[in-house]
């Protein structure tokens, strides 16, 4: 839970830079300014970089998980689960199941809180599913 909220709502503070961000647009040589797609061209790169930070957070989330799962083994908590019956694959295999929807959801709640944010200070609510849908395809890179 605390991976969840502290994503959502670090997305949505990054989201909120991103006026910060167009507004500075203002202030660039219009030649870069037309070099880097304009105004928008320049929130959506922003938002983009930060979809990359998040799947690094969330890459952190995920190995911090694997590290979990070989201390369980040590500690002798598998061999509880192991005793009756289950497979050592079958284990594995639910475990990096839950752990591989988990981070889908963590990149899902990273990026609604940035494309939120975003469409607070922007006024662009439309592409909050975009931001959605490139930030989750980080997912296999994870």
């Amino acid at each position: 839970m605390g991976w969840a909220v502290s994503l959502a709502i670090g997305g949505l503070v990054f989201g909120l830079f991103a006026g910060t961000i167009g507004g500075g647009a203002d202030d660039l040589p219009s030649t870069l300014t037309d070099l880097l797609g304009g105004r928008d061209g320049l929130v959506d790169g922003y938002l983009g970089f930060m979809g990359l930070f998040f799947g690094l957070a969330v890459t952190a989330y995920a190995l911090l998980e694997v590290q979990d799962l070989a201390g369980h083994e040590e500690q002798g908590f598998t061999a509880t689960v192991l005793a009756t019956g289950v497979g050592r694959m079958p284990w594995y295999l639910s475990w990096a199941g839950v752990r591989a929807v988990t981070v889908v959801l963590l990149l899902g709640l990273a990026s609604l809180g940035e494309g939120v944010g975003a469409a607070l200070v922007t006024g662009r609510g439309g592409d909050v599913v975009s931001y959605l849908a490139g930030h989750v395809l980080l997912a296999p890179a994870v």
